[in-house]
């Protein structure tokens, strides 16, 4: 079985091929002004290095975020068209959850609770919490945003914290979420190889796909109204 991964949740993109249950090609690239930019660029590389082509792809799979909008957009759409013909198989999964399991087995054999933190600009962050157990995690709450003043709350007692936007973050985190739980001082990017696995794992168990659209929970903006000129 060939499974094309597709991972462009963060400021990190990536794409891997695995082969059965091995990841036997990998790219990677820094999504800058515009999102996707490489993406076409780099796939063809990929399935050339493999020795595959778009039509041996047997299984699609792509992170759906948390993250940027735009990105998790392309990534998605790239995945279903790649999919559609000959009726192909599309997995998508939470990227958040992918980095989660890859932290788990970082640190296999402990037992701890974690927590994946990413920037939802406009003062919030967004926030899921897990229990990793033995290189496995259950998720022990659904994604949602906090204040950043009420980060603290959201966040496991001594658990550790793991951020795509660790950089970006750590100047305006409340010193009660410094103390509260230990903090990754890195940023920590789900990669394409990370996705890939949790949906090998999750296909295992038999876990269904997540909802092929982007988990977007950036608060939304509304733009000033516009008032009609009286004449």
């Amino acid at each position: 079985m060939n499974m094309l991964v597709i991972e462009m949740s963060t400021a990190q993109a990536s794409l891997a091929l695995f082969r059965e249950q091995e990841c036997i090609a990998e790219r990677a690239w820094h999504q800058k002004e515009e999102p996707g930019q490489h993406l076409w660029t780099l796939l063809p590389e990929l399935l050339a290095e493999a020795n595959a082509s778009p039509e041996s792809l047997d299984l699609l799979a792509c992170g759906r975020g948390p993250g940027g909008y735009a990105s998790l957009r392309i990534g998605l759409t790239a995945a279903q068209g790649l999919a559609l013909p000959g009726g192909r198989e599309l997995y998508t999964v939470s990227s958040g959850e992918a980095l989660a399991r890859a932290e788990a087995r970082r640190h296999e054999p402990d037992t701890f609770e974690m927590a994946i933190v990413g920037d939802a600009r406009r003062e919030s962050v967004w926030i899921g919490r897990f229990t990793a157990r033995d290189g496995r995690v259950d998720p022990e709450s659904s994604w949602e945003v906090l204040p950043l003043d009420q980060l603290a709350s959201g966040l496991p007692v001594r658990g550790r914290v793991f951020s795509p936007d660790w950089s970006t973050l750590r100047d305006r985190l409340p010193r009660e979420a410094t103390e509260v739980a230990s903090w990754t001082p890195e940023d920590r990017f789900p990669r394409a190889r990370d996705v890939g696995r949790a949906v090998l794992d999750r296909r295992e168990s038999r876990i269904v796909s997540e909802p092929a659209v982007p988990l977007y929970l950036h608060p939304a903006v509304r733009p000033a109204s516009r008032q009609t000129p009286k004449r």
